[in-house]
């Protein structure tokens, strides 16, 4: 039913804005005309987003100035993939003896998935990564900024997204990232000055590209300057222009 709606929606719409590339060729696949859809992708607050010192970062935060931390945000649901970045994790300490990572996940439990955090918590008692693994839960938007700016490294394990703004978040910050290639986040993700990419939410891919983005050589300049050519205000001004074009066309 809900399927059916969303196709009603779409043909009945003048125009259809997708996010993202990914997204636009689904609605296409819909039935959708390739001439009623148009990609404006997220934008990114760069007045909430900038960048402070990884040492003034870390003061504030309370973290250790010796550990390589892996940062990940998003609602605590399995899409997220959060248990692979700590399989992932476990991989790195156990099978790399890398005694210095330390993963922060940030994220407020899904109401769909109210079990989902509890699971992460027993994956990491399980495992014995207390000491590698921290959840932080209720952490305002605003304040974000600190943890993009404290971290090495910016992971998104997602098996499905749309196009996750928690990405420009971290590069706005000169946050590297390692992510999966779902929905648009390759289409954010184009160039290797950007981050890393694996084909799929996989423990041993994450571990691998996780390692490698560690040892990497990063342009931070280079990531902030990219994350800040795409300001809400410009997504705003083709959102402006794509409903003026549409209230313009002759009435039928």
């Amino acid at each position: 039913l809900r399927k059916k709606m969303i196709i009603y929606g779409l043909q009945h719409s003048q125009r259809t804005i997708a996010v993202c590339g990914a997204l636009a060729s689904r609605v296409k696949d819909l039935g959708i005309t390739k001439q009623k859809v148009v990609v404006i992708p997220n934008g990114i607050n760069i007045s909430k987003f900038m960048p402070i010192s990884r040492e003034e970062a870390r003061k504030k935060l309370g973290l250790p100035k010796d550990r390589k931390v892996i940062l990940s945000v998003g609602h605590l649901n399995r899409n997220k993939g959060f248990h692979h970045l700590i399989d992932a994790v476990f991989d790195l300490v156990a099978r790399n003896k890398s005694e210095k990572v330390l993963l922060i996940i940030i994220g407020s439990p899904d109401p769909e998935e109210i079990d989902y955090c509890e699971e992460l918590k027993s994956q990491i008692k399980e495992k014995g990564l207390r000491e590698y693994v921290t959840m932080v839960s209720g952490w305002p938007h605003d304040g974000l900024y600190q943890w993009y700016s404290a971290a090495n490294l910016f992971c998104l394990a997602s098996s499905n997204e749309g196009w996750p703004n928690v990405i420009f978040e971290a590069l706005a910050c000169g946050l590297p990232v390692v992510a999966t290639k779902a929905g648009g986040i390759p289409e954010i993700i184009c160039s290797p000055d950007y981050g890393i990419l694996v084909d799929r939410p996989d423990a041993e891919l994450l571990a691998r590209a996780i390692k490698n983005g560690l040892q990497k050589d990063w342009n931070g300049e280079k990531l902030i300057e990219y994350a800040n050519r795409n300001t809400w205000d410009k997504v705003a001004k083709r959102v402006f222009y794509e409903f003026k074009s549409v209230l313009e066309q002759p009435h039928v």
